[in-house]
């Protein structure tokens, strides 16, 4: 049988599971593990579809220099 320590324990991790912004809570540690699938996935598409290599030829070419 399980002594009060214990309930205590019990009761509060059911409630902590309960509260809607919980870090620990399983459901949303699998939705920040998505998240986080789909922003690496975002970002290495957004890295192969722009030109970073050609960036400064591109600024060098089109970018209006104001002189002083």
């Amino acid at each position: 049988m399980l002594n009060l320590q214990q309930r205590v324990q019990s009761l509060r991790r059911l409630a902590e599971a309960r509260i809607p912004a919980n870090p620990a809570d399983p459901e949303n540690l699998r939705k920040a593990d998505k998240i986080e699938r789909d922003m690496k996935s975002y970002f290495k598409a957004l890295g192969i579809a722009f030109p970073y290599d050609k960036l400064e030829e591109i600024y060098l070419k089109y970018a209006k220099v104001e002189e002083q």
